[in-house]
């Protein structure tokens, strides 16, 4: 892991996951991130589920293929 790296993409995975409009469909590389950093990304993932669970999955919707696809990654 380096260490400028993980900061950035842990701040930028938030905050893809807590903006419904800022979601695309494909995660970037995770390979840098420790434990320790996916674990800070965690509570912005269970949040984005929450609030995709509340209104329905609507086909199409950027923000549950993002979950999705970085749930698979994790």
């Amino acid at each position: 892991m380096t260490d400028s790296a993980s900061p950035s993409l842990v701040a930028q995975l938030v905050a893809r996951l807590d903006d419904d409009t800022a979601a695309d469909s494909v995660p970037p590389d995770l390979s840098a991130l420790d434990a320790h950093a996916l674990g800070a990304v965690w509570p912005a993932l269970r949040r984005a589920e929450a609030r995709i669970e509340q209104r329905g999955f609507v086909h199409g919707d950027p923000l549950a293929t993002f979950a999705y696809r970085l749930r698979r990654e994790i």
